[in-house]
This record gives structure tokens, sequence and C-alpha cells, in this order.
């Protein structure tokens, strides 16, 4: 999951994209799950934060959209 996420913000190979929590949500047939995320250096020094929403469509066509916002730089 977590390749997939840090090829779609567009995080370097060579950094660290970290799972710092998640929370999940069903509303109007999506099943949302927002994961927070830090993007770190090779010497660990934090130079972003971003929620990804990994969205399902809970009936055919099981369409799937994943979304981020950069929180913090």
């Amino acid at each position: 999951m977590i390749d997939k996420h840090k090829k779609a913000i567009g995080v370097p190979e060579s950094h660290d994209l970290t799972c710092t929590g998640s929370t999940c949500k069903q509303k109007h047939g999506w099943d949302t799950d927002t994961y927070v995320y830090e993007e770190r250096d090779k010497a660990g020094s934090l130079l972003a934060k971003y929620e990804v929403d990994d969205s399902t469509h809970m009936y055919p066509p099981f369409e799937n959209k994943v979304t981020f916002r950069k929180v913090k730089a």
C-alpha cells in the first residue's frame, strides 16, 4: 500500500514514507481509508507530511481513487 501511495504523491525512491496514523469511513457508497504519512530524507530529516485518501466504491464498478494533500512542508 505504501508503494502505491508513494508513487501517487511523487516521493523520490531515496526518501522514506512512514505511516503515522489512519482512519476509515463509509459515506455515499464509498469506503475511504485516510492515511497520514511523514516523508523523510536519507538523514532522517522531516521534509513533509501528507494525508492520503484511498477510496473504493462499494458497488460495481468497484472504482478506486487515490488523492493526497500536503499538510506540512
